[in-house]
């Protein structure tokens, strides 16, 4: 059956800050609140995001991963953790895919 999925990358370092103040187990376990929350799950993973600023400075940011299937728009839910995690932006892709649970 084909479903929409939604790939959202959250990035840790305080948008003022320019540093991680929420620790990551915390992070992730407020991610999983939220996601429970909005859409009744998600796969959840912490990763790294490497890039550079403008000044070529690479940054190496801890990130939380979210994987959801859902049909409910997501637009609440982005600006709902854009705040609690004081975020300028967050990467959302978006996909229609086949699903089968089996």
């Amino acid at each position: 059956m084909k479903q929409t999925t939604y790939t959202i990358q959250l990035g840790l370092n305080d948008k003022d800050e320019k540093i991680q103040l929420i620790p990551n187990e915390t992070a992730k376990e407020l991610v999983k609140k939220e996601c429970i929350k909005y859409f009744g799950g998600a796969s959840i993973q912490l990763i790294e995001w490497v890039y550079t600023h403008e000044d070529w400075t690479v940054i190496t940011e801890n990130t939380v991963s979210m994987y959801i299937i859902t049909d409910k728009p997501i637009n609440d839910f982005v600006a709902n953790i854009k705040e609690k995690f004081n975020q300028e932006s967050v990467a959302v892709a978006k996909a229609i895919e086949e699903i089968e649970f089996m």
